[in-house]
């Protein structure tokens, strides 16, 4: 009995799942159309009968990242700075978890380098959208008093997308030290100068 062809869409995203699989497993190198088609569990030849390429996977590997990157990137109407950060950290970090090439692709400079130009714009429009989002919450907070100015806005920034790469890092990773951090806490407690329980009171009196 032969085996039913998948849909087009559906297999695609298989070959794409698998390639996410690779990269942050091991990195560039070695995502081979022989490791590729073994991950996924199909010949060479099937890989090729829905992307052109390698490079065409890595490209179409990037643009879902940078999609899924951009799509929580919007203000809630009567959202403060503050109830967005939140958002924003909480988001962000389901995003990076729920697709494991997402780090390696941002991160890694072997997997950037491989790369197609195509793909990198793809990310590098993506980072763009992230720090004009996150510089317009960090910057509604500092205007308000509500968020530290003893750091400019550009350290403000640099500041939090480390500590969220690292707990991004922590969760793909169980060595590090970040597994059972609260981290919109620690985002909060970090913009704000001191502790979460002080930033509240500081809102709240500005009310």
């Amino acid at each position: 009995m032969t085996q039913q062809r998948k849909p087009t869409a559906e297999r695609q995203g298989e070959i794409l799942d698998a390639a996410a699989r690779l990269l942050a497993r091991e990195g560039a190198a070695a995502l081979t159309t022989a490791t590729l088609a073994r991950e996924v569990g199909v010949t060479g030849g099937a890989l090729f009968r829905h992307f052109a390429s390698k490079e065409a996977i890595l490209v179409a590997l990037a643009a879902r990242a940078a999609e899924g990157l951009k799509g929580h990137l919007t203000r809630r109407e009567g959202e403060s700075a503050e109830e967005g950060l939140r958002r924003f950290v909480r988001e962000r970090l389901t995003t990076i978890t729920e697709d494991p090439s997402t780090l390696p692709l941002v991160l890694s400079s072997d997997v950037h380098l491989a790369l197609p130009e195509e793909g990198r714009v793809h990310l590098q429009r993506a980072i763009q959208a992230t720090q004009r989002h996150l510089g317009g919450l960090l910057q509604e907070g500092q205007e308000r008093g509500v968020f530290r100015r003893d750091l400019t806005l550009p350290e403000l920034m640099v500041a939090v997308m480390g500590v969220l790469s690292f707990l991004a890092l922590g969760r793909t990773q169980p060595a590090l030290p970040s597994r059972g951090v609260d981290a919109e806490r620690l985002v909060l407690a970090l913009v704000s100068g001191g502790s979460v329980e002080d930033e509240k009171k500081s809102e709240e009196r500005g009310r």
